[in-house]
């Protein structure tokens, strides 16, 4: 079976992130961000835009943010939800991962579409900007959609290792 565009352009992206996690320099930005998505979820895709811009202005890597999905849900983004024991129909969401905890993740249910509810993403990211300003922790506990995940011992780079390894 032919390979889709969705899935060469995540395979190529989650290779690129897990290298940049692999070189991560301990403490060099508080913060790792993933948004899982649909091709359809254009809120999402805007909210990732607002992400970008910030991070990029507070000198982020290209592995501190990432998007998977944008062209299609591919088999990375399939692979990354069943790794975070979510159903496949969790799309969209993000998630977050603070530098102090690397084995814990934490992910925030998103608005599917071209939905925007109550300013969620705006709050979330002052939350996360003030994180990698130094002026506090990630604190998301209070978010509703909130579900935190253990990654059994491992960082992020050995999920995204594992990952590659397996599609």
């Amino acid at each position: 079976m032919a390979e889709s565009h969705a899935d060469y352009h995540d395979r190529d992206k989650l290779d690129r992130w897990r290298q940049g996690l692999e070189q991560d320099e301990p403490g060099s930005f508080p913060v790792c961000a993933i948004f899982l998505v649909s091709e359809s979820d254009h809120n999402a895709h805007d909210s990732f835009r607002e992400f970008r811009d910030s991070f990029e202005s507070r000198n982020a890597g290209f592995h501190h943010l990432v998007i998977f999905g944008q062209h299609g849900v591919s088999t990375t983004v399939r692979a990354l939800l069943a790794e975070l024991n979510l159903p496949p129909d969790h799309l969209p969401c993000l998630v977050m991962a603070a530098r102090t905890a690397p084995e814990e993740v934490t992910v925030i249910q998103l608005p599917p579409g071209n939905r925007n509810e109550s300013g969620m993403i705006e709050t979330l990211l002052k939350r996360v900007e003030s994180v990698i300003d130094g002026e506090g922790n990630l604190g998301l506990e209070d978010l509703a959609g909130r579900i935190g995940r253990n990654l059994e011992g491992r960082t992020l780079a050995q999920v995204a290792s594992t990952l590659l390894s397996q599609i």
